[in-house]
């Protein structure tokens, strides 16, 4: 018989603990050997106690939320300037390592850089506690906020890359796996502002216009139609509000152009919640598809209002993962109405939303290759690539 032995043993538990006077909530993950005693602080901070004596290493690790780093940057300095820790109810000593009044500077700065971040998430209307992951080994979360201080609070801008200094734009800023849509403006003192700003939005909304370089067709349109997919799903300070707001000031369908540019733009937000699971794009999109039957341009029983219909079966799809019975009526008149020949991609559209499994997989494989890959661009596509997986 042989016997083995444990070589770790680990446990997670909510733990709260008092140090100085201030009590702290943390999820601690707690794993010992017979060498050492490790806990880690909900992935931003690890503390590990070599058994028999008096030395407590730390470590600080991943950014997670702002809220997060504020709680565990006061909870170290609390360790390190009362040199104990209550483990299990018990307080336990440590000794004054000579780096100490380093560590505790340290920690000031990194605390002071957060405050800064505090007041810059405020004025973008960003949650402390938005969870921001590292998205590249060698891009620094902390490094990426600092820089954002300091071009966003202080208006150091030397650094950023902005290709024209003479021209107002915007652009995206990165930040682990998020960013923020940000506005350069070369007129005013302060140089970089928050996009969604009410006032940003009426300076920027009267010189929004879309035209058309070959027919110089031009018509006035909302700015946030020119973020992309990954802008409109990915950035902290979208408001939602002011981006419906925006289309109540012009005919988003007035000619062929404008509803092109809008089509567009509310696809994307579809594809927007695809990837977020975040309803307020779906509520975006459905708010401006609205737009369409107040339009002076809207045709009863013609092909325009049945690719509205469509997207906004898709939407009611998402939302509540059934359509009513009128809707599919609705769905299988448009069949009726539009032959297969000629309206190929609609009818793959509507047997995707029918759950004809068979039918819309027909359909799709008589599109021309083109148009089967312009689809996989389509939020009616990530619907059909789940249909094809059902009962797989």
């Amino acid at each position: 018989m042989q016997l083995g032995r444990i070589q770790k043993i680990g446990a997670q538990n909510q733990e709260i603990l008092t140090v100085s006077g201030d009590t702290y909530q943390f999820n601690v993950k707690t794993t010992e050997d017979e060498e050492c005693i490790t806990r880690n602080f909900e992935d931003t901070l690890i503390l590990t106690h070599k058994r028999g004596t008096k030395k407590l290493t730390f470590n600080l690790t991943n950014f997670k939320s702002l809220t997060l780093q504020l709680k565990t940057l006061k909870f170290m300095k609390s360790i390190l300037l009362s040199l104990e820790v209550p483990w299990d109810g018990e307080k336990r000593g440590f000794v004054n390592g000579s780096d100490i009044e380093e560590y505790v500077k340290n920690i000031d700065e990194r605390y002071k850089l957060m405050l800064d971040v505090q007041k810059v998430f405020i004025d973008l209307n960003i949650p402390e506690d938005t969870l921001i992951e590292q998205r590249e080994q060698n891009e620094d979360i902390f490094d990426q906020l600092k820089y954002l201080v300091d071009f966003y609070l202080y208006n150091k801008i030397e650094k950023l890359n902005i290709p024209n200094r003479h021209a107002s734009t915007f652009f995206n800023y990165k930040i682990g796996n998020k960013m923020v849509v940000l506005y350069y403006c070369h007129t005013k003192k302060k140089k970089i502002v928050n996009l969604f700003a009410k006032e940003v939005f009426n300076e920027i909304f009267s010189t929004t216009v879309i035209t058309n370089n070959i027919t110089k067709e031009s018509a006035p349109h909302s700015p946030y139609v020119l973020l992309d997919l990954e802008s409109l799903a990915y950035s902290l300070n979208i408001n939602f509000d002011i981006v419906k707001e925006s289309f109540n000031h012009f005919d988003p369908f007035l000619i062929e152009l404008a509803s092109e540019v809008t089509n567009r733009f509310y696809l994307n937000c579809i594809r927007a919640f695809d990837l977020t699971n975040k309803v307020d794009y779906l509520d975006v999109a459905e708010f401006v598809l609205k737009k369409y039957h107040e339009s002076a341009t809207y045709k009863p029983k013609s092909l325009e209002e049945a690719i509205v219909t469509i997207n906004e079966m898709q939407i009611r799809e998402r939302k509540t993962n059934k359509l009513s019975e009128s809707d599919l009526a609705l769905l299988i008149d448009l069949k009726f109405q539009f032959d297969f020949i000629n309206y190929t991609s609609l009818h793959f559209s509507v047997n995707v939303l029918l759950k004809n499994k068979q039918e819309a997989n027909y359909s799709y494989k008589k599109l021309e290759k083109n148009v089967q890959d312009s689809f996989r661009e389509y939020p009616i596509y990530y619907l059909y690539d789940q249909l094809l997986k059902e009962n797989d």
